[in-house]
C-alpha cells in the first residue's frame, strides 16, 4: 500500500460541535500530545499539502473516545481511511442508571449510528485485533499487488457485530433492573 500519511503534530475538531464537557477533554488532549489545533486558512492551506486527519468523536467507551478519518491514495485510487477509537462495551461497563456517566447509554447509541454512516475503504483500529491486522498483514506479505487492509465489507460487519454486543449488554442490563 503507497499512502502519504499526515504530520501528527496537527489535527482539527470542530470545538463549537462538543459540548462543554468535551471541549474541556478535547483541548487537554491537545496540550498533552503538544498537538495544535489548525486555524481555518491553515487547515485549507494544509489540504492542498496532504491528506487531512479528520477526529470525530465516538464516545461511550470513554466520553473522549476519537475515531480518525483520512483519504489517501492507493495505485492512483482515492480510499477512505477510518481508524475506529473502541466501540467495545468492556466487562462491568454499567450501561442502565450510571451514575458516574448517565449518557454512557446514549453516547454507545449515537457512536453506532455515525460508525455505520461512515465511508470506510480501509478499516484500521486501536487495536490490530480489531481489523486482522496480523492475517491482513501476513496477505500482503504474500501477494504485494493486493491490498487486504481495503476492507468495507469488514468494517461494516465489525461495527454491526460491536453494535448488536452493545445493544444486548443493555437489554440485559435493563431486565435486571
Amino acid at each position: 500500500m503507497s499512502a502519504s500519511w499526515p504530520s501528527t503534530s496537527h489535527f482539527r475538531c470542530d470545538p463549537a460541535t462538543l459540548t462543554e464537557n468535551q471541549q474541556r477533554e478535547y483541548f487537554l488532549f491537545l496540550r498533552q500530545h503538544k498537538l495544535r489545533e489548525f486555524t481555518s486558512r491553515q487547515f485549507s492551506q494544509a489540504m492542498s499539502v496532504g491528506p487531512v486527519l479528520i477526529a470525530r468523536l465516538t464516545p461511550g467507551h470513554t466520553r473522549g473516545c476519537t475515531t480518525w478519518l483520512l483519504q489517501v491514495k492507493d495505485r492512483g485510487k482515492s480510499l477512505n481511511v477510518v481508524i475506529i477509537g473502541s466501540p467495545n462495551v468492556n466487562p462491568g461497563y454499567q450501561l442502565v442508571a450510571n451514575q458516574d456517566y448517565p449518557e454512557i447509554a446514549a453516547d454507545y447509541a449515537k457512536t453506532f449510528r455515525l460508525l455505520k454512516s461512515l465511508p470506510c475503504d480501509i478499516f484500521l483500529g486501536a487495536h490490530g485485533n480489531y481489523y486482522g491486522m496480523e492475517a491482513k498483514y501476513a496477505r500482503l506479505q504474500k501477494d504485494p499487488n493486493t491490498n487486504p487492509f481495503v476492507d468495507p465489507e469488514g468494517y461494516q460487519a465489525y461495527v454491526e457485530e460491536r453494535a448488536n454486543s452493545f445493544q444486548e449488554t443493555e437489554r440485559k442490563q435493563r431486565n435486571k433492573k
